[in-house]
């Protein structure tokens, strides 16, 4: 059954968590959080869908698709999104089997000035 499909079979919330497993949570959780990275920057500079769209010289609907979770981000295009923006994305890598219960990914965006050549930095949690 695809993560579709679960929503829609959902009769309330606590179904639909329960029948997710904890990779599509982590995806759910992943894309949520560039979506809101996405917003956030286009609400600091003040500017609109539309203005922003313009900026990054794609349409507005694909803005509203970013900001909305409507869009399966690659890494690429994160990576691309956030460069455009003047801004570096880490990618964190916990090791599970020594932290306690966390997401296996933890995304960030950070300021410019990151070590990586690409903007996208790996490290492992300790």
């Amino acid at each position: 059954m695809s993560l579709k499909d679960k929503i829609e079979s959902a009769t309330n919330s606590n179904e639909l968590f329960s029948c997710l497993t904890d990779d599509e949570i982590a995806v759910g959780n992943i894309m949520a959080d560039i979506s809101y990275a996405i917003m956030a920057e286009r609400k600091k500079r003040g500017l609109s869908q539309k203005e922003f769209a313009k900026l990054l010289k794609v349409s507005q609907s694909l803005v509203s698709k970013w900001e909305s979770c409507a869009c399966n981000f690659t890494i690429e295009s994160a990576v691309s999104i956030f460069s455009k923006l003047g801004l570096n994305v880490e990618l964190k890598i916990n090791d599970t089997s020594i932290n306690a219960r966390t997401f296996p990914f933890n995304l960030k965006v950070l300021n410019p000035g990151s070590s990586s050549k690409y903007g996208v930095n790996i490290a492992e949690a300790v």
